[in-house]
């Protein structure tokens, strides 16, 4: 990125003097009437304006493209944020009795990243950071795959219960992996906003994030008793997070319309 800017920084300081260059010999507009200044200097000065004004957009662009990039780390940690309070949700629904209920269908397959966000090909990094990137996609592949064995296994009353706990804790521990590994590719690629004096100014960033998407969504809703949570299921009420309260928000919201139906 510092090698970014430096080529930006020369082609800008020769575009200016190109332009001094120009105005140098332009101080007298009435030399240019009288056609002192040849019809090349003319072009000139137009090619020369043409070129500030494409390097500024390409800046400007440069820059929003950062900010996308941003965007999409964030998002992909709001979108497991749901899906955690989504298995919340059907923890208390089924109250466990997975041997007598299931899932409607669908549910876990809803789980599952698009094909383009575990390819991650928005994110620009340096070279020493590919294979990090490329282990992200690995594990958002990965929990597509969880995600489609939930899907199938709970459907099927003859598999153990202990085999159904299991895949609801191998999924929490792919979230909190892959939120991990999300945060801190944002941190060290500049994406997410890093404070040398807050460890965890990256996972704020990111809850901001979140209260402010579901602000409208969550303003009335008022939290009843929660079951406690313990490890990696309070992952995102610590850990720098401090989204308890948002966190109970999205689980009420999901029990409104989550099912569980007997076998």
């Amino acid at each position: 990125m510092e090698q970014l800017d430096s080529l930006y920084s020369e082609r800008l300081e020769y575009l200016l003097e190109k332009t001094d260059e120009i105005s140098h010999n332009t101080d007298a507009w009435d030399s240019f009437v009288s056609g002192s200044i040849t019809l090349i200097t003319l072009f000139a000065a137009i090619v020369t304006i043409a070129g500030l004004i494409m390097l500024i957009g390409e800046i400007r662009q440069r820059r929003f493209t950062k900010e996308r990039q941003g965007l999409v780390i964030k998002d992909l940690i709001r979108h497991l944020f749901v899906n955690a309070a989504i298995m919340e949700a059907l923890e208390i629904k089924s109250q466990g009795k997975w041997n007598e209920v299931r899932p409607v269908e669908g549910v876990f397959s809803r789980f599952c990243f698009l094909e383009s966000d575990f390819l991650l090909a928005d994110i620009r990094i340096a070279d020493n950071q590919f294979l990090r990137l490329h282990s992200l996609s690995v594990f958002l592949r990965n929990y597509n795959i969880a995600a489609e064995i939930a899907e199938r296994d709970f459907a099927k009353p003859s598999v153990p219960i202990e085999e159904k706990a299991a895949l609801f804790e191998d999924l929490w521990g792919r979230t909190e992996r892959i939120i991990t590994e999300l945060i801190e590719l944002g941190a060290t690629a500049g994406l997410l906003t890093v404070t040398k004096k807050n460890p965890n100014s990256a996972r704020q960033d990111v809850a901001t994030f979140i209260k402010d998407y579901y602000k409208k969504e969550h303003e009335n809703i008022v939290p009843g008793p929660m079951p406690e949570r313990k490890g990696v299921k309070s992952f995102f009420d610590a850990s720098g997070f401090d989204l308890k309260d948002e966190f109970d928000k999205s689980i009420t919201r999901r029990l409104d319309y989550i099912r569980v139906v007997p076998f």
